[in-house]
């Protein structure tokens, strides 16, 4: 009853809160899509202590560009490379040393038989035949130390040709191969070709340059000992008195092994 008394007279205890104003929301349409913040992480794994965070610019920059591979390096793949460089190094030379026996071979071939001819023709005006004779070798001349090198070795490495003796003679080497298949001319067989390295005092162009013949032998044609003794002393100084008008040159014929006289011609 007091209550409403003082309701009356509005000192009513306590007294009536007023109730807050409802307020409209506004519609939200169903069909707009909701925006959402996307949170990027800006942790990097492996940054030191006390080194800043990037930025998320710098961030998204770092990121791939979708649909491209990452670009990875490693020693692994370095060592690789060199691997495969050094492989396919060694393969060029290989193909570049054995296209040089090619050509030296096919040269070979065309040139010697000619050679052969050229020089019994020319002994023959000073009636000189050595057509019933063993040609021993043949000498290729070569114009300049590199390309000695270069031609021995690569013939030392192929399978057509075997290297019979490599030594100093006169200050300089000489190389000795023997050829697998030869040269064939008339009834004999030409496969021995000796390769003297240049001299700077006596320079020669490269190509052929002599034939040597052996005059002491058994009835096959084939050579006898090559120590110098009183039957090779013999044969020689025979050899030469058969051939007056012939200018002998004799340096070489006193040699402990493979003595031998001479003679020089121009082709």
């Amino acid at each position: 009853i007091i209550a409403k008394q003082r309701e009356g007279t509005g000192k009513a205890w306590p007294p009536k809160r007023k109730l807050p104003e409802k307020k409209e929301l506004p519609k939200v349409d169903d069909e707009t899509p909701t925006r959402r913040r996307r949170i990027q992480n800006t942790t990097r794994l492996g940054a030191r202590k006390g080194q800043d965070a990037p930025s998320t610019n710098e961030k998204e920059e770092d990121q791939e560009a979708p649909g491209e591979p990452p670009t990875l390096t490693s020693a692994s793949s370095t060592i690789s490379a060199g691997k495969n460089s050094a492989r396919n190094k060694k393969k060029r030379e290989k193909e570049k040393r054995k296209k040089l026996v090619q050509k030296f071979t096919a040269t070979l071939v065309e040139q010697v038989p000619k050679f052969l001819e050229a020089v019994q023709a020319r002994l023959l005006d000073n009636h000189l035949d050595v057509c019933q004779y063993y040609p021993d070798h043949i000498c290729w001349r070569t114009e300049a130390l590199e390309e000695y090198s270069e031609l021995v070795f690569s013939l030392r490495n192929s399978q057509d040709w075997t290297l019979l003796i490599e030594s100093e003679i006169g200050g300089r080497p000489i190389a000795t191969f023997q050829w697998n298949e030869g040269i064939r001319f008339g009834d004999r067989l030409v496969d021995i070709v000796e390769i003297p390295s240049p001299k700077d005092a006596s320079p020669y162009k490269t190509g052929l340059e002599h034939v040597e013949y052996v005059i002491c032998g058994d009835t096959n044609k084939q050579p006898s000992s090559p120590q110098n003794d009183n039957t090779h002393q013999k044969v020689l100084n025979e050899f030469m008195a058969r051939f007056p008008s012939v200018e002998w040159n004799t340096k070489a014929k006193d040699k402990e092994t493979n003595p031998d006289v001479s003679t020089k011609i121009e082709l």
